[in-house]
């Protein structure tokens, strides 16, 4: 097997690119998958989130992460990240905060250092490893506080392995996915030894940078004073010294451990559909996940993600049957729906009376989301619990003037939102969601009160037609503090904010894949992927949020007729 062979099937098992099995494989994984979970508890009480106070001393702003390496206080980050001098609030997962100050930047390798102010010598903290001595596909973790998750107390784990030891700017690439917030976040070897710092990315969602650690190694001395060096400063390197401990410990490789799932996909292959609906003239697509109840084992269900699924969808199965379904009922605060259709033989059996929840110490755990095309996103669980809140301002797309005291004309599109639905220029807007609108400024004003993904009416006057036009709130487009990071392959789904309680994988799942079931290792259903946030962040609903909902739904429904006609 070449380089290039491995690189594709290591890149698919462990960042969720969509694999087909072919042949049996041998490795079991869950010895690895217990290694990863005893790193992450190890490491994850010294991975800090780091945010800078403004000119009060009090209101934080922004935010990075770092790593605490020595008991009283000194903490690694990237240089690109901090000022030296300035004050930087340091806050533990335990909840506990520290006020510390930069120390030196050497912009030439990223690297900086913190130093917590009266840290004493009771501080959590990491080994510093090396990375002299590496190997291409060695795995390796990352735990930070990603930017799209700005509210997050906790850190965020993601799997990944070296893609290479060292590129022309002197930066390790690995597999490990990052974004803003993740600057100076650490990546650990499976002994829970610090090998690198989190630096930049490109567009490609393969190319993560780090910060070697034999960086802050070879300058330690020279960070650990107050200065800030200039960006064409090289330092002369002090002696970073040899990993003497290597020569005892034997480093797995992935390409020894090709981890098959092909038993467990086959086993919930017929779980999972795919969905096709429409709205207006626009095509929508969906994962959905095929349930039943504990008590009535034979009537199946189907769950998904709402703001994907429109009126009268279809089922497609895995023997490519098209089954019409109805909607039984709709969740907007977990945008989930549920759905009714006959002929679907296998189904996932919901027990409420067993809640199956994560908790931190699952942290690690593979994540398998099979489909009903044979195909596979495969993740671990990087948060146990997290709340999302919404962020992202809602657009109509439309502009509008007022002709007059009660008559609001579009004259344009700021985007191809509405407009793909069939609205057109010199359409007047008389309400919205049955509100009578009679002004530019009161459909400003209402619009901005939804989320992106909630579905409108925009009931139009055209000609001597009136027309009610469905559609839904699109994110506004952003014109400021645009990131390389908000251009990833797939991109993030519509609805991806206003979540109470959801966990976070690193899978790949693309937007039009939400709605498709979420298993573990011993094929435990854990939830459904309900929307993919950021480069680095998957959204998923628990188990036992779905069972609530389904009981809810069923209440009262003893008979639903599916008109075949409705395809």
């Amino acid at each position: 097997m070449n380089s290039f062979q491995r690189f594709i099937i290591l890149l698919s098992f462990l960042l969720g690119h969509c694999i087909f099995f072919a042949s049996a494989q041998h490795f079991n994984p869950k010895p690895f998958q217990r290694q990863v979970q005893r790193v992450v508890e190890k490491v994850s009480p010294a991975c800090v989130k780091i945010s800078r106070y403004d000119s009060t001393g009090q209101k934080r702003f922004g935010g990075f992460s770092g790593v605490a390496i020595s008991a009283d206080g000194f903490v690694l980050t990237a240089a690109h990240a901090t000022i030296t001098g300035e004050s930087y609030l340091i806050e533990f997962p335990d909840g506990k905060q520290y006020r510390g100050t930069a120390l030196a930047r050497i912009p030439v390798v990223d690297a900086a250092m913190i130093k917590i102010d009266s840290a004493g010598s009771q501080l959590p903290y990491c080994e510093m490893g090396w990375s002299y001595n590496l190997k291409v596909n060695q795995p390796c973790l990352s735990i930070a506080y990603p930017g799209s998750l700005s509210e997050i107390k906790s850190p965020v784990v993601r799997l990944g392995y070296i893609t290479r030891l060292i590129t022309p700017e002197g930066k390790m690439q690995t597999s490990c996915l990052m974004e803003p917030g993740d600057s100076g976040g650490p990546v650990f070897d499976l002994y829970g030894r610090v090998i690198g710092l989190h630096s930049k990315i490109e567009r490609s969602l393969a190319v993560n940078l780090e910060n070697p650690i034999d960086n802050y190694r070879k300058y330690w001395e020279l960070l650990k004073e107050q200065k800030d060096y200039p960006k064409d400063f090289f330092p002369d390197p002090e002696k970073p010294g040899t990993d003497l401990r290597r020569q005892i410990r034997q480093e797995p490789e992935l390409t020894q451990l090709p981890i098959t799932f092909a038993a467990l996909i086959k086993a919930h292959r017929n779980t999972s559909v795919g969905i096709s609906s429409k709205m207006g003239s626009v095509n929508f697509s969906a994962w959905g996940s095929v349930i039943s109840l504990k008590n009535n084992s034979k009537a199946r269900y189907v769950l998904s993600k709402s703001s994907i699924v429109a009126e009268h969808p279809v089922l497609i199965t895995s023997g490519l049957k098209n089954l019409p379904a109805v909607v039984i009922k709709r969740d907007p605060e977990n945008d989930l729906v549920l759905l009714k259709a006959e002929g679907l033989e296998e189904s996932i059996v919901l027990d409420n009376s067993k809640p199956n929840v994560f908790s931190k110490k699952d942290e690690g755990t593979f994540l398998i989301s099979p489909s009903y095309m044979d195909t596979v996103r495969i993740g671990i669980l990087g948060n146990d619990s997290a709340e999302v809140e919404v962020l992202s301002s809602p657009s109509l797309g439309v502009i509008c003037e007022d002709q007059d005291s009660s008559i609001v004309k579009i004259t344009g599109f700021r985007t191809s939102v509405f407009e793909k639905y069939g609205l057109k220029v010199n359409d007047v807007i008389d309400s919205l969601n049955g509100e009578q609108i009679t002004s530019t400024r009161q459909l400003n004003f209402n619009g901005a009160a939804m989320k992106p993904g909630e579905e409108v009416v925009i009931g139009i006057k055209r000609a001597n037609e009136r027309l009610n036009i469905h559609g839904l709130v699109e994110r506004a487009p952003k014109t400021m503090n645009k990131h390389l990071a908000d251009e990833f392959e797939g991109g993030m789904s519509l609805r991806s904010e206003g979540f109470n309680h959801v966990f976070i994988q690193d899978a790949m799942v693309r937007p039009e894949e939400c709605g498709g079931p979420v298993f573990d290792l011993n094929g435990n259903f854990r939830g459904i992927n309900i929307a993919r946030l950021s480069r680095t962040s998957n959204l998923a609903l628990p188990a036992d949020v779905l069972g609530a909902f389904v009981l809810n739904a069923l209440e009262g429904q003893s008979h639903l007729t599916i008109n075949r006609n409705k395809i």
